[in-house]
């Protein structure tokens, strides 16, 4: 379901003057990529103001797509050019280096290779003043591409088959030069049909049909050879490149390919140097050959050979690592067992299309066919998730590199995939083994292209551009953290997304975004191709996530009047907005983590009227806003006020309970302030202000104001024909106590039957001492008036383990010296009490030594008293 709230805004909008008509383009941060009619790309700076910071010439034919890996700072674009013998186009990928000598006035020039022809690559070839065009012929049509912005890999797709490329460096022969080249090391080929889309997101590999979409998740496992030690890696932390941007000609850092102590020992081979914080590629197996490695060895005699029978095998047990065995699919057969996902066949060409050490091996983790017979699936897209201003190298404990996996591949805390047709959209978590659906999106219209990120989700329809809320984001959080705790919470990653904005623009047919842009492309119909008003580019600025949720909070108030759920939603698609900016990490923005606990506070603010389950969800919200409990409640009653609530919800009430009863430390506060929570108790919550002047955490108030709200409460209890508690007498003893009236406060007392005041005592110790250093004014009238119920309570809160014996008897005996003990009756008795259970015998030998001497001290004191009446001179009476 989604709902709709016209929020969103831009901040601003520009048109892109291109020279000639855009046929494509591609944003990344703030560059902008523009394939022009023309034969040339063009890049614009998108700032303060649009401006050109290069352009270069294409090989004159026809561009279809372009793409900018920012890892290795190449240009790659899809091509095509007429043969005359085949009469049919050939199709190239085109990936072009150096592309910044282009920014200058004067003229550049442009070498042209094809991939993998390292024969003929010449020193002068690879000089850094050229534009380098690297050329991978397809013979036929490419479908899609596209590149990974953390590994920098590049995928393609052609009929069923998927490429996946790495840039690698290389060294000239005879030579010490190195240069760059585009290395093909895995394939994929799939069995759901002519494939028109393919993504790629570090190990995940995706790609759709009209009927169906797979996504798949490639594992490499290289246990062949053992596990390996001392395996180094010498790598660019991710804030390291970001700050230093690279050329082509050296775009990574090399890493060391295996340790001095590992079994097999490789040469260091000038064909296979290592780009990145990867390995590129692995050496030719002639080189492995090693007696000390077990998947490659010399043939010989076995003598003890084991006859294989063919019937036997079963052909979908594990898959070769070079080449996963073919499986013959039938029509009859596949329509009765339509349900089975097939795996892809993998092969593995790390060994330059040879046998690889190792093994290699891909799992399904979702897959979809289409629900109806006319929709068709045209949209697909990997969101991942990574850990916010963290950079964790990922660990490699085994031989070589698992090329798919970038230096921030254990930052990655989650990944969503998004797939759509005409008319609907889906979104699943795929971070698990089992994909979960998070939503569902509706369209107003066709959509021509589609985009989404963890915030939002961007759907360029004919009319204009709609955005909806996105999910995924929120997924990520909930596999880092724990909600639904007392001290944390955040909505559900299932919650209903909404329709947050709709900007008109008119004949769109071309849709990007970056993190500060969305480019769009608009053309004309029935205008001539060579008018320069046929087409528009259009960049749009962005709003930041503080804008966003500022924009969506002001619409929610504007609503609230007549429709609070409406408040509430865009209240929490606000906060979700500010959290997706700190997935797992500290919160580095001031002006951020300034609206998020305003967030909190707003949206804890709304839970404190409702009733059960949801009014308990103000607890976490209103403790994360880091505000004091004195400023919460004060803006509680303020927030209550101001809206004219009747009284108090139920979920402020179980705020106050939690946060003035739980066991913690007392409040920092002032007297002012504890008065204004004992009146805000005393009308919300009467039946336990007695609870919070014993028991709470707030210690400083006035305390004639305590006694005259009690008094009127239980004033108000008598007047309805009711008693007041045996808390209430307590909490009255003890005022009147600090009050300093002590004939009142035993009177008050004394009217609370034993048993229930030993119950209170024993349940709450607090009230019986002073941080456990001396006892209380309460407890010292209690040692008057009711000394057996002191005792009794230290007995049992001894038997809890609360108050063990050498503390009983040092709050017992107060102030007097420790030789005086004996004449301390109540100690006496403590220990009497103590010796009276058999249960307690793991503390008779101690018990019994100090009762003795106790004993022994008051038989000697006792004798000393007589003798000395005996000896006392005689009074005659007359």
């Amino acid at each position: 379901m989604v709902k709709v709230f016209k929020c969103h805004n831009f901040k601003s909008q520009s048109v892109v003057q291109v020279d000639g008509e855009p046929i494509a383009f591609f944003n990344h941060k703030e560059k902008l990529f523009v394939a022009t009619d023309k034969c040339t790309i063009e890049v614009f700076s998108l700032g303060s103001s649009i401006s050109k910071i290069s352009s270069f010439s294409t090989t004159e034919q026809t561009i279809h797509d372009i793409v900018f890996c920012f890892p290795g700072n190449y240009v790659a674009t899809i091509e095509s050019t007429y043969n005359r013998r085949s009469k049919k186009n050939v199709f190239y990928i085109k990936v072009y280096l150096n592309w910044e000598v282009a920014s200058g006035k004067g003229n550049h020039r442009t070498a042209i290779r094809l991939a993998g022809k390292d024969q003929n690559v010449t020193t002068s070839a690879v000089d850094e003043s050229l534009i380098q065009v690297i050329e991978i012929p397809y013979e036929e049509e490419i479908q899609d591409f596209s590149v990974c912005q953390k590994t920098g890999n590049l995928i393609t797709v052609s009929k069923e088959i998927t490429d996946v490329y790495h840039l690698v460096e290389k060294k000239i022969l005879n030579s010490d030069r190195v240069y760059l080249d585009i290395v093909k090391f895995l394939q994929l080929e799939w069995h759901i049909g002519h494939v028109t889309k393919t993504v790629l997101c570090e190990d995940y590999i995706g790609v759709l049909s009209k009927r169906e979409t797979q996504i798949v998740k490639v594992v490499y496992s290289d246990e062949n050879l053992g596990r390996l030690q001392n395996v180094e890696t010498d790598r660019r932390s991710s804030s390291e490149r970001g700050n230093h941007q690279l050329k082509s000609s050296s775009v990574m850092s090399n890493v060391s390919f295996l340790s001095s102590k590992s079994s097999l020992s490789l040469p260091d081979t000038p064909q296979f140097s290592r780009v990145g914080c990867r390995s590129s590629a692995n050496a030719s197996p002639s080189l492995l050959l090693n007696k000390s490695v077990d998947s490659v060895s010399i043939i010989k005699e076995d003598d003890h050979f084991v006859k294989i029978n063919l019937d036997d095998l079963k052909l979908n047990q594990s898959h070769s690592s070079n080449k996963s065995i073919k499986t013959i699919h039938l029509k009859k057969l596949q329509e009765h067992n339509c349900d089975k996902v097939l795996e892809p066949d993998v092969t593995d060409f790390r060994g330059g299309g040879h046998q690889t050490a190792g093994s290699i091996h891909v799992m399904t983790v979702h897959h979809q066919k289409t629900k109806r017979t006319e929709d068709e699936f045209r949209h697909l897209q990997l969101i991942p998730s990574y850990i916010s201003n963290i950079s964790r190298l990922s660990t490699r404990v085994m031989l070589g590199s698992v090329p798919l996996r970038s230096v921030v591949y254990n930052s990655m805390v989650g990944i969503s995939c998004f797939v759509s047709s005409d008319s609907n959209g889906y979104v699943f978590d795929i971070w698990s083994s089992v994909s979960t659906q998070l939503s569902t999106y509706s369209y107003s219209d066709i959509p021509m292209q589609i985009v989404m990120n963890e915030d939002l989700l961007y759907v360029l329809t004919g009319r204009g551009l709609e955005i909806y809320t996105s999910r995924c984001g929120t997924a990520a959080i909930h596999h880092t953290e724990r909600f639904n705790t007392k001290e944390k919470a955040f909505p559900s990653a299932d919650m209903d997304t909404c329709l947050c904005g709709v900007h008109l623009f008119m004949n769109t047919i071309k849709l990007d975004v970056s993190d500060k842009y969305v480019i769009i492309l608009s053309k004309l119909d029935g205008v001539h191709r060579s008018d320069e008003r046929s087409c528009s580019l259009y960049a749009v600025e962005k709003c930041s996530p503080g804008e966003l949720y500022k924009d969506m909070v002001k619409y929610g108030e504007r609503s609230r009047k007549h429709n609070e759920g409406t408040y509430l939603n865009l209240l929490l698609e606000g906060h979700m907005t500010l959290r997706n900016t700190f997935i797992g990490g500290d919160i580095n923005d001031s002006e951020i983590e300034e609206l998020f606990r305003e967030s909190c506070l707003l949206i804890g603010e709304y839970y404190a009227k409702e009733k059960g389950t949801e009014g308990q969800l103000c607890i976490p919200y209103l403790t994360m806003s880091g505000l004091s409990v004195a400023d919460i409640i004060r803006q509680l009653v303020a927030s209550h006020e101001k809206m004219g609530y009747s009284d108090h919800g139920q979920g402020f009430i179980a705020y106050l309970k939690h946060v003035l009863l739980q066991d913690a430390e007392p409040f920092e506060l002032i007297e002012a302030e504890g008065d204004m929570i004992l009146s805000i108790c005393s009308k919300a919550i009467p039946d336990l202000l007695s609870d919070i002047i014993l028991f709470s955490r707030v210690k400083e108030f006035n305390s004639e104001h305590a006694l005259t709200l009690l008094q009127t409460w239980i004033k108000e209890l008598a007047r309805h024909g009711e008693k007041s508690s045996i808390t209430d007498k307590l909490a009255l003893t003890n005022l009147y106590l600090v009050l300093c009236d002590p004939e009142t406060s035993e009177r008050t007392l004394l009217l609370i039957p034993k048993v229930d005041l030993m119950k209170i005592c024993v349940q709450h110790n607090e009230i019986l001492h002073d941080n456990f250093q001396h006892l209380s004014p309460l407890s010292q009238l209690m040692r008057r008036c009711c000394p057996s119920v002191l005792t009794q309570s230290m007995v049992a809160l001894h038997d809890k383990g609360t108050i063990s014996l050498d503390l009983a008897i040092q709050l017992l005996q107060g102030t007097s010296s420790s030789v005086e003990m004996y004449k301390n009756t109540h100690v006496k008795e403590y220990l009497e009490l103590l010796l009276n259970d058999t249960q307690r015998r793991y503390i008779f030998e101690e018990a019994v030594v100090l009762l003795s001497e106790i004993y022994i001290k008051r038989l000697a004191d006792q004798k000393s008293v007589i003798s000395k009446k005996r000896t006392a001179p005689q009074v005659l009476q007359l």
